[in-house]
């Protein structure tokens, strides 16, 4: 077994599982390396099963009518997606690209349904993660309604770090542009400000909120040139 799949054993979705039935799982699942911006889930199509990532980062979008991308949401190791497709049985609602160059596993779609049947826990989690999805996505059509493109990257900023003053690895510019309706030339300059004011500070690929009563109160509209 390859240190890939030993990783399986550090999986929260599988960890009320025996040893052996995660190597059972592991064995018949479908491994993949994928490099930057290769697609990994198609929007409209079927179920195969649940994937997981192992290594890597990959993010979730969709496009706007008149084709622009927009971001949706990431997915980091651990952490699964294509739950929506697997539980109601129609087809993906969105795509989802590598980020960077990731590892992915592929659960069959049968392995899948037999553990949410066999394993109240293992479905329990997966419903949860889909609720999860849901209300973050809510909260990001709300941030879309922000009136400029700096409130809406330092809510983004907020919402990415959570209830903490860090955020570990920054999406690239292009990225939150995705998120927040912008381009990236207008978030790179809504960066500036943030950095200029000693709002926010990068320190590698993570960036430190200095300030987050000043970000909170940029996104509010309370504090911050309009951009």
């Amino acid at each position: 077994m390859t240190d890939s799949k030993q990783s399986f054993d550090t999986i929260p979705l599988l960890s009320g599982l025996g040893e052996a039935e995660r190597k059972r799982i592991a064995s018949v699942s479908h491994w993949s390396n994928v490099s930057k911006r290769q697609l990994v889930m198609e929007k409209g199509g079927e179920s195969q099963g649940l994937w997981i990532v192992t290594q890597g980062r990959l993010q979730g979008l969709d496009y706007t009518i008149d084709g622009r991308e927009v971001g949706l949401y990431f997915i980091t190791p651990g952490q699964f997606f294509g739950e929506l497709a697997l539980i109601d049985g129609q087809s993906h609602p969105e795509h989802v690209i590598a980020t960077a160059a990731s590892e992915v596993c592929l659960i069959p779609l049968p392995i899948c349904r037999d553990l949410m049947r066999h394993h109240p826990g293992i479905a329990n989690q997966i419903s949860n993660a889909l609720a999860t999805r849901v209300r973050n996505l809510i909260r990001q059509r709300t941030l879309l309604t922000l009136a400029t493109p700096l409130q809406r990257l330092a809510a983004q900023l907020i919402d990415l770090a959570n209830e903490t003053t860090q955020i570990e690895f920054i999406p690239t510019h292009q990225e939150l542009a995705m998120m927040i309706n912008a381009s990236r030339e207008t978030v790179t300059r809504a960066f500036r400000t943030l950095q200029v004011q000693g709002i926010v500070k990068r320190d590698g690929n993570r960036l430190i909120l200095q300030h987050r009563t000043s970000l909170e109160n940029m996104a509010q509209g309370i504090q911050g040139a309009d951009d």
